[in-house]
């Protein structure tokens, strides 16, 4: 269907278009014309369990010039690319857009439009990994702001925003508010329960001193 007719997207940001890909794949190819190789290869399926990213892209990397950017939803999704392509400079980010797919093909943009990006810190990156990720993320703010009612920020801590936009899409979508307000309970019920048991040892302890101290003062 997208191989045939493309995408109509209706945006109120940007008007009415229609991207049709010049080719579709199941995968990335690798960058073959003059032996040129990929600068940034965008990640924007869905993030879900039993990564599949890494099969995904792999035959597009065949040098560590390539940089691996992640624009999907979740936490911890870096990892598994991290851990694939050590050498490869890695770039985290989430967005925040109001978009529904009317049909297949048909993608209606209403309103709300941001991409945050940063560099992946993860323990096990290289240092000079990171830093060359950290200058390709702003490079690829530079390059998203050409056009100007995009928006589109740079940041240190990428972490921080992933964890900020699970809170904003539970404030945007009934089920998972009901999931995050189920996980709160239970980790306050969790963290009371170590309190409480704590307090319980305590006053055990001091019962146990006071017996003491009284069998003591039966000698004295």
């Amino acid at each position: 269907m997208v191989s045939k007719n493309g995408f109509k997207i209706e945006s109120v940001t940007y008007g009415n278009h229609i991207f049709k890909p010049k080719q579709v794949y199941s995968f990335v190819p690798p960058y073959s014309p003059l032996n040129k190789l990929w600068d940034y290869i965008i990640v924007t399926i869905k993030s879900i369990p039993n990564n599949p990213v890494p099969n995904i892209i792999r035959k597009g990397i065949s040098s560590s010039h390539t940089k691996i950017v992640l624009l999907q939803n979740g936490i911890h999704i870096e990892n598994s690319c991290a851990a694939e392509f050590p050498q490869n400079p890695l770039i985290s980010g989430v967005t925040y857009i109001a978009v529904v797919q009317k049909e297949q093909g048909v993608i209606t943009h209403t309103g709300l439009n941001n991409i945050v990006i940063g560099a992946f810190k993860g323990k096990h990156i290289n240092p000079s990994v990171w830093e060359k990720a950290d200058e390709a993320a702003k490079v690829l703010v530079d390059i998203l702001k050409l056009k100007e009612s995009s928006s589109v920020d740079w940041v240190e801590d990428i972490q921080m925003k992933r964890w900020h936009k699970i809170v904003w899409n539970a404030g945007n979508k009934s089920k998972t508010a009901f999931f995050l307000l189920l996980f709160i309970i239970t980790t306050i019920s969790v963290l009371n329960g170590f309190v409480n048991a704590k307090k319980r040892r305590r006053r055990k302890k001091k019962k146990k001193f006071h017996i003491f101290l009284q069998f003591f003062n039966s000698f004295s």
